[in-house]
């Protein structure tokens, strides 16, 4: 499993990191990654929060100088979360990455109703519960993505101090 969230390399050190294994995972698994896939996933890596397709949008067509077609976007933002390199937070209708880039897991995010920013965790006991149940009712579960609304903590102390 590869974790390319967090840790102490700078933000655009972990970006291009994760872009490095994404196109290693293309080809090892013999998909195409397309200039545009790229460059919609090269945007989510860059977001500090999840956005929507049509920002992802607005921002192709001003790299490029010439409009793209929704559509186009939203077939890259399928293969993207084919390949499990984001995740769609449906409770934002918006996309981030994936901090487990080629990992089947069980995410959880955490979304600030505040700020909007989302953390992505992975709960072992969600996990082991998952696996229970599947134990139980035989049900093969491919994946798994939990959304958790309440307040960061940066959100927490700013309401403190102000």
């Amino acid at each position: 499993m590869t974790h390319i969230c967090g840790g102490h390399d700078s933000a655009k050190n972990r970006q291009q990191a994760a872009l490095g294994v994404f196109e290693t995972h293309c080809r090892e698994n013999s998909v195409r990654l397309t200039p545009i896939r790229r460059q919609v996933y090269a945007f989510i890596l860059k977001s500090a929060k999840p956005v929507g397709a049509y920002d992802i949008l607005a921002s192709l067509t001003i790299e490029q100088q010439k409009c793209i077609a929704p559509p186009t976007v939203y077939r890259a933002l399928e293969f993207l979360l084919e390949q499990g390199a984001i995740h769609r937070v449906a409770s934002l209708n918006a996309y981030m990455a994936c901090c487990h880039l080629r990992a089947s897991h069980h995410a959880v995010l955490l979304i600030c109703q505040t700020c909007e920013h989302v953390q992505e965790s992975e709960l072992e006991v969600i996990a082991q519960a998952l696996t229970g149940l599947t134990q139980e009712t035989g049900f093969l579960i491919d994946q798994t993505l939990l959304e958790i609304q309440g307040i960061c903590r940066q959100c927490q102390l700013h309401a403190t101090t102000a």
